[in-house]
């Protein structure tokens, strides 16, 4: 995998910044969710849905699990 440019990093920052803001309006957050990451809710909804899956088995879920109380 390549390293990020400088100018990459500058807007992975500001993203980041931006993200974790409180003032930050909620459809400015998720404008910048879509063009970061494409559809992110439809990729949420499938890794809920895996770490669901998982839990019923008794399996170890793949990667960290966030689940909404």
């Amino acid at each position: 995998m390549q390293s990020p440019s400088p100018k990459q990093k500058e807007q992975a920052v500001v993203a980041i910044r931006t993200l974790r803001s409180g003032r930050t309006p909620l459809p400015r957050k998720r404008q910048l969710m879509r063009s970061l990451f494409g559809d992110y809710r439809a990729q949420m909804e499938a890794e809920r849905r895996q770490a669901l899956r998982a839990l019923q088995t008794g399996e170890e879920p793949e990667g960290p699990i966030l689940l909404k109380a």
